[in-house]
Formats: C-alpha cells, sequence, structure tokens
C-alpha cells in the first residue's frame, strides 16, 4: 500500500506584499544544489524563516532524501517508504514542521509489523536522538 505524504502549501499567502523572502534559495546536499523558492521555504518553518532570512545557501548534507523533503514543502505528493521516512522525519523535527511529522508518525503506525520492528525502532531511535 502506497501512502503519500500531503502538505498543505498557501501559495496566495506567498505573493503578499509582506512577504519579505522571495528570493531562490540554494539548498546544498552532498550530491547536488537544489533551488527552491526562499517563500516557500519560510512559510512552513520559523526555523528556516531564520535561516534563508540570513543567506542564499541552506545546507542540507545530513539527508539522503532531501528532494522528497523539499518536494512536500513545495506541495507535491511524496510516497512514505521505509527509504525515505527517516530523513522525513528528521527534517520534519529539525525544522519543527508538525504536520509532516505526524503524517510520517501515521505511516509508522499503519506499517509496523513483525517483520520491521528492529528497523522501525531504528528509525525511532535516530529520530529522538535527532531531537
Amino acid at each position: 500500500m502506497v501512502v503519500k505524504l500531503n502538505f498543505r502549501t498557501d501559495f496566495t499567502r506567498l505573493l503578499k506584499k509582506e512577504n519579505k523572502i522571495n528570493h531562490t534559495i540554494k539548498v546544498v546536499t552532498k550530491s547536488e544544489v537544489i533551488e527552491c523558492s526562499g517563500a516557500v521555504l519560510c512559510q512552513h518553518s520559523d526555523i528556516l524563516l531564520q535561516l534563508v532570512a540570513k543567506d542564499n545557501e541552506l545546507f542540507l548534507d545530513n539527508y539522503t532524501h532531501v528532494q522528497d523533503c523539499l518536494l512536500v514543502l513545495h506541495g507535491a505528493e511524496v510516497a512514505l517508504n521505509m527509504d525515505n521516512i527517516l530523513d522525513l522525519m528528521k527534517f520534519s523535527v529539525q525544522f519543527g514542521i508538525n504536520e509532516i511529522y505526524l503524517q510520517c508518525l501515521d505511516w509508522i503506525e499503519n506499517n509496523f509489523s513483525e517483520e520491521n520492528v528492529l528497523e522501525m525502532y531504528k528509525i525511532c531511535n535516530s529520530v529522538s536522538k535527532f531531537a
């Protein structure tokens, strides 16, 4: 069963004059540089707002699936799976995005089984150390 992470982005809010973050942000990872909307990034997190207001670069080199995290913030659906769940949870904890975190917890609850109990434990333990 494929579960998609849905995240609502209010693009009309981004167009208002009081939105001061309207530049492109370069998200730097281990292997690539991804250009993103600073307005979209800061809409979802006060922490991201503080980071992108100061600089045009955001270093996220501790994530393997950073594209999934950024796609969600930009309004795309991302299929949750054992490969990306840890990065999405760490991202949501690091930047205080509860909506993503809660959807990830729902996914873990719905996909928990005897076969993956050890892997789920490692995921939850890694996130708790990260927080």
